[in-house]
């Protein structure tokens, strides 16, 4: 799907219920260099792109809210992802976006190199199968790598504003946690952030994208 310049590909409920659904949306070069994407649910969608230096998997998921959502338990969601990691070429840099509704806290002795020192002393019971799942994969949580006020780390506010949470994060294999320069929240892209409950978070790549021909 196309709207102006931007390229989606979108996996979710198709009875009109914007709920649930995950959607990768690309400019006009990354939309030239995206290989492929695939998804067997509404919580799970990959797509491949090529740079100058390597190949990219951007896998963008949206977890369970707590132990389960009615429908997909924690468990049968991390199995669903190991599966999708499982199929993603060795060659390929791993980029895992979206929100997995985890609140992981600063115990970097515990957990590092998964897990570093600039993350929210808060959890919920949702973090001990995620940062299992992380460790397992040799997966960086970058969202905890860089010194940020409170405001460009938290992702999550209720709608009365009284609680806010880090539950969306930009994670990455180890060996390509260098090419990240910075992860951070940006309420800004938000004018009325009363108005909506995930904030947006950015993070860059140190590379380019490379137009694909074939």
């Amino acid at each position: 799907m196309k709207l102006g310049d931007s390229a989606f590909v979108y996996l979710g409920r198709k009875d009109g219920v914007h709920r649930k659904g995950v959607v990768v949306v690309m400019n006009k070069e990354a939309a030239k260099s995206c290989l492929g994407w695939e998804g067997s649910n509404n919580k799970i969608r990959i797509a491949y792109f090529k740079t100058k230096k390597f190949r990219l998997s951007v896998i963008v998921v949206y977890a369970p809210v707590e132990l389960t959502d009615g429908v997909t338990s924690d468990s049968e969601f991390y199995l669903q992802l190991q599966e999708q990691i499982d199929r993603v070429p060795g060659r390929y840099t791993v980029f895992l976006l979206e929100a997995f509704n985890a609140q992981v806290h600063r115990n970097r002795d515990i957990c590092y190199p998964t897990l570093d020192k600039f993350g929210v002393n808060k959890e919920n019971c949702n973090v001990y199968r995620f940062l299992q799942f992380c460790r397992h994969n040799n997966l960086v949580i970058t969202s905890t790598m860089f010194c940020h006020k409170m405001t460009h780390k938290l992702t999550w506010y209720s709608r009365d504003g009284k609680r806010a949470n880090l539950i969306d994060y930009v994670i990455v294999n180890r060996r390509s946690a260098a090419l990240i320069p910075d992860a951070r929240v940006y309420r800004s892209a938000v004018k009325d952030v009363r108005s909506k409950d995930h904030h947006l978070v950015v993070s860059g790549v140190k590379s380019k994208l490379k137009l694909w021909k074939g």
